[in-house]
């Protein structure tokens, strides 16, 4: 795997949610590696309803012992600058958090189902990999 760190996007946390097979083992590797897997506070906000529909999120959140990283202020403000400096103009800025949150942890591998946005936000400071579910 090589990084100490996965950051799951809400595309990635869904999947898992879903018992999507292909996350499902990427993760099991990720825990046999040893490796962090984190969540951004945004991820959450984007991928649950705050009803009972959440239920499958939670029990993942819960079943495999993810942190989760709350927005600083430190993070926002690279998210903001990350967004700036992005070759392409308005930038998602839940991408560019998700980003700034693995930049922030250190060498991350990012897990998402949008691979585009978050990699040209990535590449600007390479610090985070970022693997596709679709082509990972």
């Amino acid at each position: 795997m090589g990084a100490g760190r996965v950051v799951l996007d809400s595309g990635a946390l869904s999947a898992l949610a879903a018992r999507n097979g292909r996350v499902r083992r990427f993760i099991e590797r990720a825990i046999e590696e040893e490796a962090e897997i984190i969540v951004p506070t945004i991820v959450i906000a984007e991928s649950t309803t705050g009803t009972a529909r959440d239920a499958e999120v939670n029990r993942v959140l819960n079943a495999i012992g993810i942190g989760i990283v709350a927005l600083t202020e430190s993070i926002a403000r690279d998210a903001a600058w990350l967004r700036y400096t992005a070759a392409r103009p308005r930038a998602d800025t839940i991408d560019a958090i998700v980003v700034a949150t693995g930049d922030a942890s250190g060498p991350s591998i990012i897990l998402t189902g949008d691979a585009g946005d978050l990699g040209s936000l990535a590449v600007i400071r390479g610090r985070c990999k970022v693997i596709s579910l679709t082509n990972s």
